[in-house]
């Protein structure tokens, strides 16, 4: 299973830089629908009703049997649709459900049951299915979609339209689904002479082009397309591949609490979410209006566990271990049992299962061991406490040089400035002024070292000054934009380069900027033609600071905390993983790289430096184990050493070593 858990575990991890007023104060009103009444219109969007058609697409997420039953955990806010049909694909992994709201006859189409799959393997090609209109172009893969559920939708209209003749149609969905009801909206219209009067959409990528745009604008009197704060699907397929949204855009916060009714003409409106980056949330996607939109899962007894996110936890029948509900029927056979997925579909694998956990554990055992040993023998031969008193030496050095450099700089500064001041019939030169610049950088510059060679001075290296070790060495590792980030708007990744440089600094290089930029040129034009490498000089892409050394950071109050194997070996407030539970005192030391190189421009509202935390693990030998991009320019380093490692953790992983139960998630 993958590092960071998919579904509502990504919620639970997912931090922004800056809170909603903060990230909103400098662009156009954030209306609170609790105070603020937007228009009269009864047409116009309505929250009420948006959370009403909302719990209705969240049950679709639900499997067939417990829709038609009633019985999940969306159903208990929300009354059963009287003459209720669910519809499927021939697999089952597409579903819509239609029923009867009282007033509306509604279609509710729910997401992919892989998000993440379906984000990294979506194509961009087009079809025109509609021969009567040929300037209309959708996405291919939204067309195939809607046509495996297409014969059923139209025999359950057909059924629900017998009984309610006078009803308006409602269609409604979720990503995935949101983009099947925009193409059903208008092939129902186009093809079956079925009008629509309201589409409401949760998530919903771009469907087509411009000339589907205008043609559903036409075709369905009110269309309102609600989006999460930097929810990714949003931003997907791109605007330079022919797609565009239809208006109108709901524009919500990050908690939900209040919206913006966005251009009723322009569904690419700059100031509301196409302004966040491309590089998004995965977790803004899954809940909408404070409801999950994700797919719902029952325990192994039949019964449904809730918990936080709406979603709750999931005990593996044999095993007993717990997993996050949101994994369960994903296609994953995450229980060694196969408990968690659908009967014949997974091969009983736990011994095999509990035999490689053991084995597994028993290998960072031994590796937590010989780097125990290496720490002690550095520590024991005096190399540590040599090494930092070398270090401090040099650094006293520097400090002086830069106290020395600032106070000359700043005479020479003052000295220029007097002369003006105490003569003021003197006006100063074009040369006076390019050389009172110079010599304010001078000032500035050799401030700046004298901070950063005074701040180095006063580092701890530890108790026994076991981390004097790293000093003088620089490491990097190699990393793909994708692990970076959790994902990427580019056709071909982008590959960086992090150069960790401990008590100094963090920076990012990237050596094949120029092979990419050739590589992206050429996925962009396809096979029509070769891109051509014309430069002269490579392009280079210069090294980004993303931190430098400022602190230890505290160890947490609190004693949430767990070892995961096998690496990384510590993670804080993660459950459902491969872990035992610890102490904080046993968390591993964190160091903390700030005042990096700034993100975002002059009027971003999220505009911050880039900072890192470095977590050390106990390991063997020296290395980069991760580095991820966790919040916006927010980056987590895990760097491992034999520093980190202590008898405690040692005792620790022996207990859990002797007796060792199966793991299903490693």
């Amino acid at each position: 299973m993958a590092y960071l858990p998919a579904g509502c575990m990504r919620l639970l991890l997912v931090v922004l830089a800056y809170g909603v007023h903060s990230a909103l104060s400098s662009r156009l009103p954030v209306y609170d629908f609790r105070t603020s009444s937007l228009t009269p219109d009864p047409f116009a969007y309505n929250e009420t009703h948006a959370i009403y058609v909302g719990r209705i697409v969240s049950v679709a997420y639900c499997t067939k049997q417990h829709v038609q039953n009633w019985t999940c955990p969306p159903c208990e806010y929300v009354s059963k649709l009287p003459d209720l049909i669910v519809i499927n694909d021939a697999k089952e992994n597409f579903q819509g459900i239609l029923g009867y709201t009282g007033t509306h006859i509604v279609v509710a189409f729910r997401g992919s049951m892989d998000l993440r799959n379906w984000i990294d393997n979506l194509s961009f090609v087009k079809t025109h299915p509609w021969p009567s209109l040929p300037k209309v172009a959708i996405h291919l893969g939204f067309y195939w979609v809607y046509q495996s559920i297409h014969d059923q939708l139209l025999l359950a209209l057909a059924s629900l339209f017998a009984l309610h003749p006078s009803a308006p149609l409602l269609v409604t969905g979720h990503s995935l689904g949101a983009a099947v009801a925009a193409i059903a909206v208008l092939d129902l219209h186009a093809s079956h002479n079925i009008t629509a009067s309201e589409m409401l959409t949760f998530g919903e990528p771009r469907v087509g082009n411009a000339a589907f745009v205008m043609r559903l604008l036409q075709v369905v009197p009110h269309v309102h397309r609600v989006t999460h704060w930097r929810d990714i699907v949003p931003h997907i397929p791109l605007e330079w591949q022919g797609f565009v949204h239809e208006p109108q855009e709901i524009w919500y916060t990050e908690d939900s609490t209040a919206f913006k009714l966005c251009d009723p003409n322009n569904g690419e409106d700059p100031l509301c979410s196409k302004q966040v980056p491309t590089i998004s949330s995965f977790a803004d996607h899954v809940v909408y209006l404070n409801i999950t939109m994700s797919h719902l899962i029952y325990g192994s007894d039949d019964e449904w566990l809730t918990g936080a996110c709406g979603v709750g936890d999931f005990t593996c029948t044999l095993s007993q271990v717990r997993i996050s509900s949101s994994w369960v029927f994903d296609g994953v056979c995450d229980c060694c049992d196969g408990s968690d997925e659908a009967p014949t579909t997974c091969v009983n694998r736990c011994a095999t299962v509990a035999a490689t956990s053991e084995a597994r554990l028993r290998a960072v055992l031994q590796d937590a061991i010989k780097g125990l040993q290496a720490k002690e023998s550095y520590v024991d031969h005096g190399a540590a406490s040599s090494r930092v008193s070398s270090w401090k030496a040099s650094l006293a050095e520097a400090v002086d040089h830069w106290e020395d450099a600032v106070e000359a700089a700043e005479d020479q500064l003052d000295a220029l400035t007097h002369r003006f001041d105490s003569n003021p019939s003197l006006t100063p030169t074009d040369q006076d002024h390019r050389l009172y610049q110079q010599l304010h950088g001078h000032v500035e510059h050799a401030k700046s070292q004298l901070h950063v060679y005074t701040t180095l001075a006063t580092a701890s290296f530890g108790a026994d000054d076991e981390f004097a070790t790293l000093l003088g060495h620089c490491f990097d590792f190699e990393v793909n934009e994708k692990e970076l980030k959790g994902g990427t708007s580019n056709t071909i990744a982008r590959t960086y380069v992090m150069v960790y440089c401990p008590f100094v600094n963090v920076t990012q290089t990237e050596p094949g900027y120029h092979a990419w930029r050739l590589a992206q040129k050429q996925a962009q034009v396809g096979d029509k033609y070769t891109v051509q490498d014309d430069a002269k000089v490579p392009d280079i892409q210069r090294p980004i600071l993303l931190g430098l050394w400022r602190t230890w950071l505290p160890q947490p109050k609190d004693d949430n905390v767990a070892i995961l194997f096998p690496a990384p070996l510590y993670v804080q407030g993660v459950p459902h993983e491969a872990e035992t539970r610890v102490t904080s005192d046993m968390r591993p030391p964190h160091q903390l790289y700030g005042q990096g190189e700034v993100c975002g421009g002059r009027d971003d509202p999220r505009r911050r430096s880039r900072r890192v935390t470095v977590e050390m693990h106990c390991a063997s030998r020296n290395h980069i184990k991760f580095v991820e991009e966790r919040a916006w320019c927010d980056y987590v380093l895990g760097f491992g050493t034999p520093a980190a490692c202590t008898d405690a953790y040692i005792a620790h992983l022996e207990n859990a070593f002797k007796s060792a139960a199966p793991h299903d998630e490693l």
